[in-house]
């Protein structure tokens, strides 16, 4: 754990007057791609790519699959070797195990059994970090294993050894209430399995936004899928293109952090390169705070929040936000400034992600004096006056960066590990006290 952290909030009649900022590379797409890059024939370079925790573990993992993966983290680019679907560590492994650490990355962890499951022989042995250990997987290996995948998984759950034998493909069902990065590693082996791929979600199915993000960057590696009602088709036989250079999109959940900051503080902040045609999910986000009182406009270089700071920010709402969950902490922190209580429904899942995020916001809401009641996927957060207090991250970079919010406004929050924001965006506290810097006067 790193040294905490005191913020220093505005003045209390400033509000932000920031030029464009920039935040990284998506950590869904960058990931994506990096799968993809993998399984197309020839080289792939990503422009923009997210450098953090979770896109190291996801690139050293390809690594040790036996990839060519060469990352220039001044330049934000990786470069892929792709091998047309062959899985190079099959011959090393059959000699014994090839060792893959996916840290506490959720991408890396559902992904990489899948692209494994396409081999032909050896083990491949999966660890992570011990809360890795809590997060949900069961599904995906139960589907794996009817695939034709070996797996011993005493507690079906990490760590676990994989023994391929190639994927079947076909009809597949499988509850995607856990993750639907489940359905997402599948899809992306799909066009390397022996049969079509036909997927039919089951469960909690509303966060199908991020499968319809994989179809999306698979389509740009020139691999084709059809979605309908929770059911999707990829095809197999078809093969992924490289790419040569590959754009990856700024990061729209580290983009909200600003946008936020902006209606909590009012004033204007902008990010650059974010559009409103973005695949990534969270853009649903941006409704929310327009609700709030934020107003939005695009230029040729980004895309800009402002609020007016003569206006409230607005409350009285319910808000599903299972389609776009990583934003619910943000919500939580933005509603103690609100004019009426903000409800967030239909989150439960949350409650299995790095940390137990539910729990989170109810323990650091009381923490700084705010009333918030919750069950087992709701959370209401009642409008009051937060004080200082020690922020608990429980080690996990979204309540670090969504509570770290209130910091604009309250003197006396401390941040207890503000170096867990590393697992998606390493520099979140120097682009905030950029944006800081430039606060004016209120209007």
């Amino acid at each position: 754990m790193s040294a905490p952290l005191a913020l220093t909030p505005l003045a209390q009649d400033a509000v932000l007057d920031s030029g464009l900022l920039r935040v990284p590379g998506s950590k869904s797409i960058t990931n994506r791609a990096l799968i993809c890059a993998a399984l197309a024939d020839g080289g792939t370079t990503l422009r923009g790519a997210l450098f953090s925790d979770d896109s190291k573990w996801m690139a050293q993992c390809l690594r040790d699959m036996g990839f060519g993966v060469a990352a220039d983290e001044a330049a934000r680019s990786i470069s892929v070797h792709g091998l047309g679907g062959r899985i190079p560590a099959d011959s090393a492994a059959a000699a014994g195990k090839a060792e893959l650490f996916v840290g506490n990355a959720g991408t890396a962890a559902r992904f990489l059994p899948c692209v494994a499951g396409l081999g032909g022989s050896g083990t491949f042995r999966f660890t992570g970090e011990p809360r890795m250990s809590e997060r949900p997987v069961k599904g995906l290996l139960d589907v794996l294993r009817a695939q034709g995948a070996k797996i011993q998984a005493p507690a079906d759950a990490y760590p676990f050894e994989l023994s391929p034998a190639g994927l079947k493909g076909g009809e597949l069902r499988i509850d995607l209430t856990d993750s639907t990065q489940f359905a997402s590693g599948l899809m992306m082996a799909a066009p390397h399995m022996a049969a079509d791929l036909r997927l039919i979600a089951e469960g909690d199915r509303q966060q199908l936004p991020y499968v319809d993000m994989t179809l999306a960057v698979m389509e740009q590696f020139g691999v084709l899928g059809k979605a309908e009602n929770g059911r999707y088709t990829v095809a197999a036989g078809q093969r992924y293109k490289a790419q040569g250079d590959y754009a990856v999109e700024p990061d729209l959940s580290g983009a909200a952090y600003v946008f936020a900051a902006a209606a909590l503080a009012g004033g204007k902040a902008g990010v650059w390169g974010v559009g409103n045609a973005s695949i990534q999910g969270d853009i649903r986000f941006l409704k929310v705070l327009q609700h709030l009182g934020a107003r939005f406009y695009q230029e040729d270089d980004g895309l800009w929040a402002e609020r007016y700071p003569s206006e409230p920010l607005k409350g009285g709402v319910t808000v599903d936000m299972n389609a776009f969950s990583d934003q619910a902490l943000t919500l939580a922190a933005l509603a103690p400034f609100a004019s009426a209580p903000i409800t967030i429904t239909n989150v439960g899942h949350i409650r299995r992600q790095e940390c137990d995020r539910i729990e989170a916001m109810e323990v650091n809401l009381k923490t700084v004096g705010i009333q918030v009641e919750s069950g087992p996927d709701w959370v209401k957060v009642h409008p009051g006056r937060p004080h200082g207090g020690l922020i608990r991250t429980f080690g996990d970079h979204r309540v670090a960066m969504a509570f770290g919010l209130l910091g604009l406004r309250v003197d006396g929050v401390v941040i207890d590990d503000p170096a867990c924001v590393s697992k998606t965006f390493a520099d979140y506290w120097t682009v905030m006290e950029t944006m800081k810097a430039g606060a004016s006067h209120g209007r």
